[in-house]
């Protein structure tokens, strides 16, 4: 499916990974997306806004770093 999604020159979102074994799997296939438990599980308004801002916040100290 990714092959074909790729072929027509679409963005493959892959949903629900749960482990890494099936992120390997995607990333050898050259998923370009994906989302599930792996990374996080479902958040509110307020966590989700949490989490972008520190997100950010640790990009910008990264990047200051190198």
């Amino acid at each position: 499916i990714i092959t074909i999604a790729h072929n027509l020159g679409l963005t493959v979102v892959a949903e629900g990974v749960e482990d890494e074994k099936q992120l390997a799997i995607l990333r050898r296939y050259q998923c370009e997306m994906i989302q599930g438990f792996l990374y996080s599980k479902p958040l509110n308004k307020e966590r989700f806004s949490k989490l972008l801002s520190e997100s950010h916040k640790m990009k910008k100290l990264i990047k200051h770093q190198i």
